[in-house]
């Protein structure tokens, strides 16, 4: 009689381990090929609600995050090549920076020029503004230093 652990009964438990993770991955292929019960999954399309043009006329808080839509907006004052302000009240503005895409198409709205806007509404701080400066989107931050916020415009129209 042989003893476990000897040099004979070596292949007797490789062969043994290996019938065992043959049998271990059978059952495996077995239990992925076993029908599984689907459930469907419900998901309810709705478009997130853009903000308008006259929504940039309150605080800023409540509109960082969010889609805007503008349509037919008036450009008030190019501010760089790629940054502009709109005329949203009696004597408000509102900075919009072009999305990178945009600029290297050309697109250039001037002044007066009424546009069409879509994008997404982010805080404008001291250090987004320098770094506009530095990158040229911008000549000076004299006409949006009080703005809270920006629209970077994916998407830009010019209707006039």
């Amino acid at each position: 009689m042989r003893k476990i652990g000897t040099s004979a009964s070596a292949p007797l438990l490789v062969i043994i381990s290996l019938l065992a993770l043959l049998g271990f991955f059978g059952w495996l292929y077995m239990q992925s090929k076993a029908d599984v019960e689907e459930v469907p999954i419900e998901i309810e399309e709705t478009e997130p609600e853009a903000i308008v043009l006259v929504d940039l006329e309150g605080p800023a808080g409540g509109l960082v995050g969010k889609f805007a839509e503008i349509q037919s907006a008036t450009v008030e004052r190019g501010l760089g090549r790629g940054v502009f302000t709109l005329s949203v009240g009696e004597s408000m503005t509102y900075p919009v920076l072009l999305s990178s895409d945009l600029i290297a198409q050309g697109v250039a709205p001037q002044d007066g020029d009424r546009v069409n806007l879509k994008g997404r509404v982010y805080t404008l701080n001291d250090s987004i503004r320098s770094a506009w400066v530095e990158q040229g989107a911008i000549e000076s931050v004299a006409g949006i230093s009080a703005a809270e916020s920006f629209l970077l415009a994916d998407s830009a129209r010019v209707t006039n």
